[in-house]
This record gives C-alpha cells, sequence and structure tokens, in this order.
C-alpha cells in the first residue's frame, strides 16, 4: 500500500513539474522577438489630425492601440487590446512619457522591458500607416 502511494505520489510531482516548465515556457514564448524588434524615431509633422490605430503582435505580448494626433502632436494613446498580463502602472508610464516628449524614443522601465518595447512597437506601427 505504501509503495503504491508513494508511486502515485511521484506521478503527481512529475506532472506537476512538467505543467510548471510548460508554463513558465509559455509565457516567455515571443521574448526574444520583443528585445529583437527596433523601434524606429517617427515624424509627427507628416501626420493629419486623425486617430491612427496600431498593433504589434508576439504571443502574450501582443497588443493594439489608437493613437490621436492634433497639430501634428500626440494628445491621447489608448490601449484597445492589452498585453496578456497587464500591468496598469507600467502601460499608464509609458502613455505618458510618450505623450510628453512626443517622441518614441523614450526611458525604458526597469523591470518592464519586454512591455514597454511592445507597446512602444504598437504606437510605432500607428503612426507609420
Amino acid at each position: 500500500m505504501l509503495k503504491k502511494v508513494i508511486f502515485i505520489a511521484s506521478i503527481l510531482f512529475g506532472v506537476f513539474i512538467l505543467l510548471a516548465v510548460g508554463g513558465i515556457l509559455l509565457l516567455m514564448h515571443g521574448q526574444k522577438d520583443v528585445l529583437n524588434a527596433e523601434i524606429t524615431p517617427i515624424s509627427l509633422q507628416n501626420l493629419e489630425d486623425d486617430t491612427y490605430t496600431g498593433e504589434f503582435k508576439s504571443f502574450r505580448w501582443s497588443n493594439k492601440v489608437e493613437v490621436t494626433i492634433e497639430n501634428h502632436q500626440i494628445v491621447e494613446i489608448k490601449i484597445i487590446d492589452d498585453i496578456l498580463l497587464p500591468q496598469e502602472e507600467v502601460s499608464n508610464e509609458i502613455l505618458e512619457q510618450v505623450i510628453e516628449e512626443q517622441s518614441l524614443e523614450v526611458d525604458g522601465i526597469s523591470g518592464a522591458t519586454v512591455t514597454y518595447k511592445a507597446y512602444l512597437k504598437a504606437i510605432e506601427n500607428a503612426l507609420k500607416e
């Protein structure tokens, strides 16, 4: 009887480990794509007053934004579809920096580099269209 309990516990532990490792790998999938994505400068002078939509797709960091331009300035950025595990304080900080600087060349956020780049890439894609 004890051998049977140990055997079942070993199998359950093994399944737990496999699921944990699989979950971690799934959450990390696409991270290199985001880190390697280049953020190119944008020129607001060529943009008409309008709301532009852009998205960036890379698994859990996929997101979609709307960027409103008035008088060649970014006046608002809305997240339409957020990343899989959003952090409101991170997204707010990034969007505020872009609006304040009127540029995609903003300071990163320590510990949120991948998220930061994913949002910037969606904004860039909106304004490049």
